[in-house]
């Protein structure tokens, strides 16, 4: 069986998938412009209901980070898991 990547992006939080191919200036490409847009987006959004977008980005910001941090415990706990093999 050939190795055949399947390189997939999800955000559970909105439900969008971006499938895309093995070419990598190709995704390079389009994550460039999707973040390109997302700047614009937010950028349009601020000027337009600053207060609301604040809150909304803030709540973004602290569930990714309680989910950086729970990432992060267990990543440390695995590598306390592993030590004893270690030395």
């Amino acid at each position: 069986m050939k190795y055949s990547p399947t390189y997939t992006f999800t955000s559970p939080q909105v439900g969008v998938s971006l499938d895309l191919p093995d070419d990598y200036n190709y995704r390079r490409e389009i994550l460039s412009r999707l973040c390109e847009n997302s700047k614009r987006w937010i950028t349009v959004a601020m000027t337009r209901a600053p207060s609301e977008i604040r809150g909304l980005l803030e709540v973004s910001i602290i569930q990714y980070s309680n989910v950086y941090k729970a990432y992060q415990k267990l990543l440390s706990n695995h590598q306390i898991i592993e030590l004893p093999g270690r030395i």
